[in-house]
């Protein structure tokens, strides 16, 4: 800690580890990649080091701090208006609305990449059904982008994201502008996700939007599979020389799973139909594979897969809800891009301190509420932002990583009873009062 700082300021940076790994990660993940080095190369106004450096995690900061003043950061305000480093903050900003949106898509993909080696080699795998285990399982998510003017209603856009079922990492997104009729984000996603994967087997797994003859006829003829659920609007044709079989999974859920082909004119791509029944007065799913042998690929494991890809919905809304990033950057397409993408790169940081705390606590990896330990770093950074100022953190930071360091939280300080608020209600119960490491 700089030689200057005071017991208070100390206490604070001692009192919330959490929220110093947080804003590591982030610049780990901003440093290493080619959004930063274009960025480098285009400004040149009020230009400091430091402060582009920290680019990203001031962005978390400002944009998650309670105490944000959005008209000291108004796109449309003067810069005349700001002086010092908050001048050179400005400019910053100034540079990433400006980023093709390329780089700024590619800026998830980087930061999968960069901190995936520090998550915990024990813990940092989800657990993915046994039968999907030796495939690079691709975890679809679709979000709208909205504009943050309240003068604009409709959505500006839409991505789609790439979950790696294994490692829990938002691996890729696309775009695509509303109203180009041309413009699709799905392809853009999996050409992303096929050169990352390239050799290796892989299964889509998505929700009804996924299920498009387009789109099932691409993975087809790229040799890859897909577990989606079941539209009308495609046509099944049913297989009349093989029975329909009926069962229960080990959960002792019934399903009804029949063998046919989607067809479309004189294409044909051969599936089978899972109908799974209804529980707690939820409406039945019914879901189409390209994955057809029931021994290789039993009922009960691709429900639970299908299912499991829900375990990032909530994290992600309430990222994309907290982080209004409007008055920070702007209301464009291009901008909205980017904002989606900052939260996907908070995601991902968010998901690796959640697998070290597993990991410690020897919790199970679906254990820990992403949400409320993401809640618990906002109230840190409102507290650094409150004692420390925006300059002190940033100088901090960059000291932090030209010294090496590395974005984990200590070990003695997940060891805290407290932590257990971090737990998601099933598992509380259970492990509220174990110890770490027992």
């Amino acid at each position: 800690m700089p030689g200057t700082w005071d017991g208070i300021e100390q206490d604070v940076v001692a009192e919330w580890p959490v929220v110093k790994a947080f804003l590591v990660a982030l610049q780990h993940a901003w440093l290493n990649s080619r959004l930063a080095r274009d960025v480098a190369t285009r400004w040149d106004e009020a230009y400091d080091p430091a402060v582009h450096a920290s680019l990203l995690s001031l962005l978390a900061l400002d944009g998650g701090s309670f105490a944000y003043d959005n008209e000291a950061w108004d796109p449309l305000a003067r810069r005349n208006k700001l002086s010092g480093v908050l001048r050179s903050i400005a400019a910053g900003y100034d540079q990433l609305r400006r980023s093709p949106t390329p780089l700024t898509a590619s800026l998830v993909q980087e930061s999968a990449q960069v901190l995936g080696p520090f998550l915990p080699t024990r813990h940092g795998k989800e657990p993915i059904p046994s039968c999907l285990q030796d495939r690079a399982v691709m975890v679809l998510q679709n979000k709208w982008l909205k504009s943050p003017s309240r003068q604009r209603k409709a959505p500006v856009g839409e991505v789609v994201a790439a979950v790696d079922g294994h490692t829990g990492m938002v691996l890729a997104i696309g775009s695509a502008k509303s109203g180009d009729p041309h413009a699709e984000p799905l392809p853009e996603t999996i050409e992303q996700v096929r050169t990352q994967t390239a050799g290796q087997p892989v299964v889509y797994i998505g929700e009804g939007g996924f299920c498009d003859w387009r789109y099932i006829l691409d993975f087809t003829e790229h040799g890859e599979d897909f577990l989606v659920r079941y539209r009308r609007a495609v046509r099944f044709e049913k297989d009349g020389n093989r029975p329909v079989r009926q069962g229960k999974t080990d959960d002792g859920q019934q399903y009804t799973e029949e063998w046919g082909w989607l067809r479309r004119a004189k294409s044909r791509v051969a599936v089978r139909r899972i109908v799974a029944a209804s529980e707690n007065g939820e409406s039945a799913v019914t879901l189409v594979s390209s994955l057809v042998d029931p021994d290789r690929y039993p009922v009960g494991e691709l429900l639970t897969a299908y299912h499991q890809r829900w375990k990032v919905e909530a994290v992600l809304t309430d990222i994309a809800d907290t982080y209004r990033l409007g008055g920070l950057l702007g209301y464009t397409y291009r901008v909205t891009v980017l904002q989606a993408a900052s939260c996907f790169v908070f995601y991902n940081a968010l998901h690796l301190l959640g697998q070290q705390v597993a990991a410690v606590r020897r919790w199970p990896p679906r254990a820990v509420s992403l949400n409320a330990m993401f809640r618990h770093i906002l109230f840190g950074m409102d507290e650094w932002e409150f004692v420390l100022g925006r300059e002190q953190i940033m100088r901090f930071l960059c000291d932090a990583l030209a010294n090496g360091e590395v974005p984990s939280v200590p070990p003695d300080f997940l060891s805290g009873q407290w932590v257990t608020s971090w737990l998601k209600m099933q598992w509380l119960r259970e492990f509220q009062g174990q110890p770490a490491n027992g």
